[in-house]
């Protein structure tokens, strides 16, 4: 289960920005990005279609996503290629549809990150740092713990933030990271770990090491998990904030980006990540939450590409969602 957001300050739009890598469990999977040599032809049209779905929920409705795929194997031969292409059709579909100029993940021409202020409102007090932006954790909490079940809620084992400072290793054992642009680009998926949307701070939560069982004990990380558990009880962590909702903030935009690895695990035991939204009674509110799972049949989510052949981890870049 995770819960972090971060913003932009330049605009009033309430905006946040989340970078997960995930509960990871136990795997040996090596480290390849050679992924570019895969053929177009060689890929079945169903992984294709699931490849290449790169906006989620109905935004890709009345997109000629099969068309596309078609006309694109017919340009381009090289996999990796096939797939840039469709997200590009995908971009053009969406800012036509919803009449947007730019994508949060897109530049102008002065190579300047923008984000676009669709309903600008202000946070009031009570969201302070809400967005990072002071450069602490300061108004979060936070716990760590080890994952028995993906479907169930971590099991917390201390309600602390922990982490070695900002942009600590991502091989490391911080559970909880604040980045800046300095910490450069994400190793497996290449996006930059600082959302490119604008801000000077974002958050991860984990790492390859820290949230894999047995990885975690050879880089010497805490083990969270009680030594009876089964060995693939792997850490995990969240950060929770809450503030008022009054009037003056009732639009909330965040960002994330996820990395989830390839596990040959069965349902339950494989990495995700969690968004909740609670009431005020602390009540989940269904329809605002976000959960994603890794499949452990050679599958993955909607938009996530894959890393290496066979894939070693599959990732979602930059996102934007709002409630």
């Amino acid at each position: 289960m995770a819960k972090y957001y971060k913003s932009k300050k330049t605009f009033s739009l309430l905006t946040l920005a989340v970078l997960l890598f995930g509960l990871v469990p136990v795997g040996n999977a090596q480290h390849e990005h050679n992924h570019s040599t895969i053929k177009s032809a060689d890929v079945p049209l169903d992984r294709i279609k699931n490849d290449c779905r790169f906006f989620s929920g109905d935004t890709l409705n009345g997109f000629a996503l099969e068309a596309t795929i078609e006309t694109g194997i017919k340009k381009l031969t090289i996999y990796s290629e096939l797939k840039w292409y469709v997200r590009t059709k995908e971009n053009e579909f969406v800012k036509a549809k919803y009449n947007i100029t730019k994508l949060p993940w897109e530049i102008d021409e002065n190579n300047n990150t923008k984000r676009i202020n669709v309903h600008p409102r202000v946070a009031n007090a009570a969201c302070n740092n809400v967005d990072f932006e002071a450069g602490t954790f300061v108004s979060w909490t936070g716990t760590i713990g080890y994952n028995t079940n993906s479907n169930l809620a971590l099991t917390a084992t201390s309600a602390t933030i922990s982490t070695l400072g900002i942009d600590a290793a991502e091989t490391g054992c911080s559970f909880q990271t604040l980045v800046n642009a300095a910490a450069g680009a994400d190793p497996w998926g290449g996006f930059p770990m600082l959302d490119p949307g604008g801000g000077n701070y974002a958050v991860r939560l984990g790492g390859e090491n820290i949230n894999t069982n047995e990885e975690a004990q050879t880089a010497g990380c805490v083990d969270n998990a009680p030594i009876t558990a089964p060995y693939y009880y792997s850490n995990g962590e969240t950060l929770e904030t809450t503030f008022l909702v009054t009037s003056n903030n009732t639009l909330l935009t965040y960002n994330y980006a996820v990395v989830l690895e390839a596990a040959p695990h069965s349902n339950g035991q494989q990495p995700y990540f969690r968004v909740e939204v609670l009431d005020n009674t602390g009540a989940e509110i269904p329809c605002l939450n976000y959960y994603v799972q890794g499949d452990s049949l050679g599958t993955y989510p909607a938009g996530f590409i894959s890393v290496g052949n066979p894939p070693a981890a599959y990732y979602l870049p930059w996102q934007q969602s709002s409630l």
